[in-house]
């Protein structure tokens, strides 16, 4: 078997369990930010806050994508996510046959390079 066909042969073989995405809080609470200092809203740490909410809107409330630190991580998660979507939510169970893998990557690759 060949390391591609591996994916394709052991799916079904799993439990899925469904995870929702952080709301901003959440997000706040798994990066360790202290949401009750009162700084964080009025004060010095008003920008830290504006940086992580450009972080959670860049990249959603995932939670495993909220715990990784690097972009290049963060961007393989989140093609992973878009192509599972793509192949199993949509084209599989819709049984789409005249779609295109690159075209999709293409798509995908503008919002995440």
């Amino acid at each position: 078997m060949m390391p591609s066909e591996i994916h394709t042969e052991l799916r079904g073989r799993s439990w899925s369990i469904e995870i929702l995405p952080f709301s901003f809080k959440e997000y706040l609470l798994a990066r360790n930010v202290d949401i009750k200092d009162k700084n964080i809203m009025y004060g010095a740490g008003k920008t830290l806050l504006k940086n992580h909410f450009s972080e959670y809107m860049k990249w959603g409330g995932f939670p495993e994508a909220a715990l990784l630190k690097t972009d290049f991580e963060k961007t393989k998660l989140i093609k992973e996510y878009m192509s599972a979507m793509y192949f199993r939510d949509l084209v599989e169970r819709y049984n789409i046959t005249n779609i295109s893998w690159r075209i999709l990557q293409t798509r995908s690759s503008r919002y995440f390079p």
